[in-house]
């Protein structure tokens, strides 16, 4: 496998935003239910936690434009998404990315940006 050169790299084009996924009135009404069934079937002593839930969204960086999105839920998958993401924008060429992703081709446009790791996720 040949190198990337920085040139080419997809984070020039893309950046990730991640987002806490809303949870519905229907969601929290349905979890504080089945919490409070679990905890007097088990005499107080289960503790039912809440699962995190989030939406790793990929962005256009000119126009913040929104160009796929992967709902996860649970913090090591969204961990994991994160780091695969961040990877990929570092690693693949923007055509690779695109492809990998089931993202269009047309969101890459113009030369792309300067790439500053630290601002990969916002």
């Amino acid at each position: 496998m040949r190198p990337v050169q920085t040139a080419q790299v997809a984070a020039r084009w893309f950046v990730l935003r991640l987002d806490d996924a809303p949870t519905t009135r229907e969601d929290r009404v349905r979890w504080r239910v089945g919490w409070v069934v679990a905890y007097v079937v088990s005499l107080g002593f289960w503790d039912l936690g809440v699962k995190q839930r989030a939406l790793i969204e990929v962005l256009r960086r000119d126009d913040d434009t929104v160009v796929a999105t992967f709902p996860e839920t649970g913090e090591r998958l969204i961990s994991e998404r994160l780091l695969e993401l961040r990877t990929a924008l570092l690693g693949l060429d923007a055509a690779t990315f695109c492809q990998r992703y089931a993202i269009p081709a047309s969101a890459v446009v113009g030369p792309g940006e300067d790439v500053v790791e630290d601002e990969l996720v916002r």
